[in-house]
């Protein structure tokens, strides 16, 4: 292959590429830390849906530690100014970060959706969809990594073609399945955005409550931005010609895409962080009377006995509950009477005339 010679001289866009990256990561990183305690500041369990957050946590992680060790062998120089030790070892740690990469974003969407189904309540239509759009998303992402995986007789041809000779695909057809990945992905992030709005609309809830919860639950519309953005840059993945140049605004965009998938997923479980739990949520009154029975005046009420000479007693059970938390999960998730995790107070006041 011909490495033509660039206009520019032999420098570096690195510093840029690692300085957006590891702030992106960051920032993602300590919004999930704050996801889990304000779970476990509401006495909330960690669910599959913080799991699989976690999860495409690390594997976004690994897959930019796999660019860094490309950094050292001259990614975000010009492919031609590389010596050709540099060439194979830049290209061989792309390559092999490219699926880890894929599966970050994907588990980061399936988890948004395992935490939105809950609010399906016991609609299966929704339920239904939402395991389809699910399903969906992981096929389209698993294929993509399968045909990276198998574009080549021998994988190690991607980064060596001259070490290890062998037939591949033209790299038009991985970008070309990448324009179709990146457009579903971006279908999904729409539908996880409107998809919330649809169910909160039609909840019994205040309406400055529902608009409320609609914003901060389809903050799915920045990921679709930045997907739009790295799908657009996918033509950089089939130009080998300068490779470890042309790459690095898609290998930024990624990272975008992923951060801001797992940041706008875990906003809407932050709320207890911020607002305090309002007490009082509901009260209830239960009446029961005694009678005098008998000629010793003895009366029997709920398995207890009292003597009183024609007295009446009264025995009124007032009971308050203070919900634990106020955000939308625990509105969908309460059950008729006292929601879930509340702290009940049973107080008894016994009247006698």
């Amino acid at each position: 292959m011909d490495i033509p010679k660039p206009d520019g001289p032999d420098t570096s866009i690195t510093p840029r590429m690692l300085i957006s990256c590891w702030t992106m990561y960051g920032a993602a990183t300590l919004i999930i830390v704050l996801r889990i305690i304000a779970k476990l500041k509401i006495n909330l369990k960690v669910g599959l849906d913080d799991i699989l957050l976690t999860l495409a946590l690390l594997l976004g992680i690994a897959n930019f530690a796999f660019d860094n060790a490309a950094v050292r062998y001259g990614l975000g120089r010009h492919f031609f100014y590389l010596t050709p030790f540099e060439r194979v070892n830049s290209m061989k740690w792309e390559f092999v970060g490219e699926p880890v990469g894929i599966l970050s974003p994907m588990f980061g969407r399936l988890s948004f959706m395992a935490y939105l189904l809950p609010f399906t309540g016991t609609s299966k239509p929704r339920k239904h969809f939402l395991y389809f759009l699910a399903a969906q998303h992981a096929v389209v992402n698993l294929l993509t990594i399968v045909l990276i995986l198998v574009q080549c007789k021998h994988l190690a041809t991607l980064w060596d073609p001259m070490g290890v000779p062998g037939k591949c695909w033209n790299p038009q057809v991985q970008a070309d399945y990448g324009y179709f990945q990146g457009a579903t992905n971006s279908l999904t992030d729409i539908v996880l955005t409107i998809f919330p709005a649809m169910i909160i609309w039609n909840l019994q809830l205040a309406k400055h409550l529902k608009i409320g919860l609609s914003i901060v639950l389809g903050l799915s519309s920045f990921a679709m931005i930045a997907s739009i953005i790295r799908t657009k840059l996918t033509a950089q993945i089939a130009d080998r010609s300068d490779f470890t140049w042309n790459t690095v605004d898609f290998i930024i965009w990624c990272t975008v895409e992923n951060c801001t998938v797992m940041i706008t997923s875990s906003v809407p479980t932050l709320r207890s962080l911020f607002v305090r739990p309002k007490p009082a949520t509901g009260w209830t009154y239960e009446m029961q009377h005694q009678y005098p029975k008998g000629s010793n005046g003895t009366s029997k009420s709920s398995g207890t006995t009292k003597s009183s000479s024609n007295t009446r007693k009264s025995k009124v059970v007032s009971k308050a509950y203070a919900g634990a938390e106020s955000s939308g999960e625990n509105i969908v998730q309460s059950q008729k009477g006292v929601p879930r995790d509340a702290i009940v107070k049973e107080t008894q006041f016994e009247v006698a005339y």
